[in-house]
């Protein structure tokens, strides 16, 4: 990796487990929020939780695409407006 990058104060890792929605906030800015499932301690269903949102700009999103195709081997597909 060429980028070197700074973290002058602890930036806690999150898990994941999708993406809730995405909106666009702006012309060509998206917020898009993440989601963890977990499982409910009153009835054992299966919950989803908010525990992150990310605003950017929408050409890092279509970059992120592309290097995931790229790192996975696969395909990028057309990102719609």
């Amino acid at each position: 990796m060429s980028d070197q990058f700074i973290e002058p104060v602890y930036v806690p890792d999150v898990f994941i487990s999708g993406i809730a929605y995405a909106e666009e906030v702006a012309p060509n800015v998206w917020r898009i929020a993440f989601y963890s499932e977990q499982r409910s301690g009153l009835d054992g269903t299966r919950e989803k939780h908010i525990i992150a949102k990310a605003i950017m700009p929408r050409a890092v999103i279509t970059d992120c695409i592309k290097g995931t195709a790229a790192f996975l081997g696969g395909k990028v597909w057309a990102m719609k407006a």
